[in-house]
């Protein structure tokens, strides 16, 4: 269990992270595997933890669960997404009981104290695109999400100067007088429906630096094939039978008219998918593969002038069934493969003379490191950095602080250690940590450059503190070269919004959409002279039998991630 500890009133300024160990037992109730939605009930049956050696809390205790006398129970949903991964929409009602005892001479000295109290705790599914149900145990149609295709456009070439080209981009939005002229849910519907195509003009060539943003009212039908109210997944086909919009007025555009669909002799087929939530609303999965075509004649005078022409093509346009962009604050652990330190070189000064006891030499050789994992619990993470606030990548690239919260490199061999110009020498196994009272903060720029990811860079600012410790015993040295030491990545990093290993993700999205992806080790350059070579290494992957499931396992894995809070970057 990791938790912040935030004290308020006489413990104004008291703050601790603390790392507890649980276990937990979970009963989960029967389920369809097969379903594409799955509910199914859950009871945190026992869940137990204790802090050992800690400065402050002499004890420190949480339990919770029917096992003692804590009723906690809870319910899980599992829907299916197009993807074939599963949202997890997740909750327990947990009673919980924690007791605690300061340490003499902490600020803690003389308090104890016990805390009975009821608390949900839950997963936090995401969608895009959602509708209500209309009462009929199904969603109207359209939905109140935009048709779009962010990678694909609309491209219009013919009676343009040679090499130029107009690009359209945008979605069909906005959907009022929504109207049913004939037919039923089961049986299938007509409908009418007013929107507009939003719509980026770009040009190229002879044409480059014209950028217009166009609204274009639009006219359309649809017909609907039947479906069953009521089911948990509906899926029914949906033809864009009809659609026309045309520009009017405009100081480009003389003649800009697009239609589309089969009453036009351009075929625009297309599949609806509604999956209920457990909310009740619906997510709503919808494209139409649209054939148009779009005529253009320039306005007398503008930069079109003189120019007509007309295209004709096929896009998919689809609602955004993906979550947004928003990446809640968390926790990414590293495992460090390799690194390399130079003393004496870059912002690492050379360990002066005499530092090691009288008639040392100074030192300014390199130490080879490697990482040594800080905790059972995180797997093979020697190094944690915590995202402290949130980002949202989208449009533009966002820059949030960080902080190493652990660090934990060994000496791959121990150290030569000179004394009289090399006439005696000693050996040191050595250790480098974060120096505990200055905090080693830094930045990290997210950018997103497609659907589901993008890029990142960060740089942090290490205090370090260098541990010697005599080879066969003795009393080590500390090190403190005063300064900091910058970290920082050699090349931009990929990350993605879901998990590269192929698991069910416990939540869909917030705080678990940002995944770095390292096939390769990462390098992040260090101190101007050295390196760091690490991995990403999430400490606690679900679906351990790969099963596409979510077993017991699992379920005691959520109940410590969620005790973990937003500190965890796991799947």
């Amino acid at each position: 269990m990791e938790r912040k500890l935030s004290g308020t009133g006489a413990f104004a300024g008291y703050n601790r992270t603390l790392f507890v160990p649980i276990s937990s037992e979970v009963h989960t109730g029967p389920r369809t595997p097969g379903d594409p939605v799955q509910t199914f009930p859950t009871d945190m049956f026992r869940l137990r933890g204790e802090l050992f050696g800690d400065p402050d809390f002499c004890i420190f205790r949480i339990t919770s669960g029917m096992d003692f006398g804590l009723p906690s129970p809870g319910q899980t949903t599992l829907t299916q997404q197009p993807s074939g991964d599963f949202v997890v929409d997740s909750f327990f009602d947990i009673t919980y009981q924690i007791e605690f005892q300061g340490c003499p001479g902490s600020p803690l000295d003389g308090l104890s104290g016990t805390t009975m109290a009821i608390t949900r705790i839950q997963t936090n599914p995401c969608y895009g695109c959602t509708s209500p149900d209309n009462g009929s145990d199904t969603a109207d149609f359209p939905p109140d999400c935009p048709y779009d295709n962010p990678d694909a456009n609309i491209i219009i070439t013919e009676g343009l100067p040679g090499g130029s080209t107009l690009i359209l981009d945008g979605p069909l939005e906005s959907f009022t007088n929504v109207t049913v002229v004939s037919g039923s849910i089961p049986e299938g519907q007509t409908e009418t429906f007013d929107s507009y195509l939003a719509l980026n003009v770009t040009g190229t060539g002879s044409l480059a630096g014209f950028n217009r943003s166009l609204s274009i009212p639009t006219s359309c039908e649809v017909h609907m094939g039947p479906r069953t109210p009521s089911g948990s997944l509906q899926t029914f086909t949906n033809e864009m039978y009809r659609l026309e919009g045309e520009l009017f007025g405009d100081p480009d555009f003389d003649v800009l008219r697009i239609k589309a669909g089969e009453g036009y002799g351009l075929p625009s087929p297309g599949q609806t998918k509604l999956t209920k939530l457990p909310s009740g609303d619906f997510a709503v999965d919808s494209f139409f593969d649209i054939t148009y075509e779009i005529e253009f004649q320039g306005t007398p005078g503008s930069p079109l002038d003189s120019m007509a022409g007309k295209a004709k093509g096929s896009i998919r346009l689809f609602t955004n069934d993906e979550p947004n962009s928003f990446i809640e604050a968390g926790v990414d652990y590293w495992a460090t493969t390799g690194a390399e330190i130079l003393f004496g070189a870059g912002e690492v000064p050379p360990i002066p003379a005499d530092f090691f006891g009288p008639g040392s030499d100074p030192f300014d050789r390199v130490i080879y490191m490697k990482g040594k994992p800080v905790d059972p619990e995180k797997g093979l993470a020697d190094t944690i950095v915590e995202r402290t606030e949130d980002a949202v990548p989208d449009p533009s690239p966002a820059t949030i602080p960080i902080e190493i919260i652990e660090l934990n490199l060994i000496s791959s061999e121990p150290i030569r250690v000179t004394f009289d110009g090399g006439i005696t020498e000693s050996f040191f196994d050595v250790f480098l940590s974060p120096l505990p009272s200055s905090p080693s903060t830094g930045t990290m720029t997210i950018t997103k450059e497609h659907a589901n990811g993008g890029t990142f860079d960060s740089t942090l600012y290490l205090r370090p503190r260098f541990i010697f410790t005599p080879v066969g015993g003795g009393t080590g040295f500390v090190y403190d070269p005063t300064g900091t030491v910058t970290i920082a990545t050699a090349a931009s990093c990929d990350w993605q919004d879901s998990n590269p290993v192929k698991v069910v993700r416990p939540c869909g999205c917030s705080g678990y959409n940002f995944y770095p992806v390292t096939d390769d080790s990462l390098r992040l350059n260090v101190a101007g002279s050295g390196y760091m070579e690490v991995t990403h290494k999430d400490p606690l992957p679900m679906d351990f039998d790969d099963d596409d499931d979510v077993d017991f396992v699992d379920f005691a894995k959520f109940a410590l991630k969620w005790l973990v809070g937003t500190a965890v970057a796991a799947p």
